[in-house]
């Protein structure tokens, strides 16, 4: 049986070159599909290259098809300029769904934007195929068979009638050594923009004073004012890292850091992160939001504000109690099997 998955997805070499595709969504998605849905589907990715527009970037996104073993992508291009982005997208993904309409059983889509409303009019009405969509941002905007919420937030507001909540995590990491630094490293991955405030918590992090706490932050350096914080001995700026050296890290860390601006739509969508850092069962430090589910990631400590005094309460509080709940292999396979029935 065939599926198809519509959503961005980069290969290693490429996510280092593009700073506006979310690498934590994409190793969410290749897990999703390989735990998920490879056993039972031949999957096959309709993506797209995520650009600003033209001319901040490329004005014509080419087409490409690459073979792995998780599944056959085809790259779909399009003309990067405002309206006719989504128009040119949405044409060519509408044109694909037609064309290959007798090969593929049901059709996948990773959140709801704007260029899959035209392929999903036609896929459910016209080509009469089943639609599941994976929500991780914002409310429902397709026409769906089935909806799976990461969000707990827009899960509990959704008036679906054939939902389910997967804020899930499908493989587990395991770390049995000892790193010789006993300094403590809490480290932070993704993205350095407006909505993350990651340089706001950096400059309280800064003010610390006898803490033995050092901030690595990882990612596209999208905020130059984060390169002035490398100055600290105790703030390193590691910029974009391949897959062996973000594991090293990870397996490395401490702690993990979720940052959160206090804009509102930022708060209700789903951080991906989250999922990449609760495989190395260590404690998480977060602001409160709405789309966390207790239940799934119960080793979090939540920050109310980033002042320097709330983190070094809360750095201190990690050091003499951490919450490092253990992976349960029983409850992820559960889940696993759930999500599989779900969407038979």
């Amino acid at each position: 049986m065939k599926a198809l998955w519509l959503g961005p997805i980069e290969q290693e070499k490429e996510l280092k070159a593009n700073k506006y595709h979310s690498a934590a969504a994409n190793v969410w998605q290749l897990d999703f599909i390989e735990n998920i849905l490879k056993n039972d589907y031949s999957v096959e990715n309709i993506s797209i290259t995520i650009n600003p527009f033209w001319p901040k970037g490329k004005l014509f996104p080419r087409s490409k098809t690459v073979n792995n073993k998780i599944f056959v992508q085809r790259r779909v291009p399009y003309l990067n300029l405002p309206l006719l982005r989504i128009l040119t997208i949405s044409f060519k993904i509408s044109f694909i769904l037609i064309q290959d309409r007798n090969s593929y059983e049901k059709i996948f889509s990773y959140n709801s934007e704007s260029y899959y409303i035209i392929p999903n009019l036609i896929a459910i009405f016209l080509l009469k195929k089943e639609w599941i969509t994976i929500q991780a941002d914002d409310q429902l905007k397709l026409i769906s068979n089935k909806v799976i919420y990461l969000s707990q937030y827009y899960f509990n507001l959704s008036n679906h009638k054939k939902k389910k909540l997967f804020p899930g995590i499908v493989k587990e990491i395991n770390f049995t050594g000892q790193r010789i630094n006993r300094t403590k490293r809490l480290v932070y991955t993704g993205s350095q923009s407006s909505l993350t405030e990651i340089f706001d918590f950096a400059m309280s992090f800064n003010q610390l004073k006898d803490s033995n706490w050092e901030l690595r932050i990882i990612g596209h350096i999208t905020d130059k004012r984060i390169l002035k914080l490398n100055k600290n001995p105790k703030i390193h700026v590691l910029g974009f890292l391949d897959n062996n050296s973000l594991t090293d890290e990870l397996l490395n860390a401490d702690a993990f850091l979720n940052c959160r601006s206090n804009n509102h739509n930022a708060n209700l969508s789903f951080p991906s992160k989250l999922l990449l850092y609760s495989s190395y069962s260590k404690p998480i430090i977060s602001p409160n939001i709405e789309s966390i589910n207790r239940r799934y990631f119960d080793n979090i400590y939540f920050l109310s504000n980033y002042d320097s005094e709330s983190i070094l309460r809360t750095l201190n509080e990690i050091s003499k109690n951490p919450k490092s709940t253990p992976f349960n292999y029983e409850n992820q396979k559960k889940l696993v099997r759930e999500t599989k029935t779900f969407i038979r």
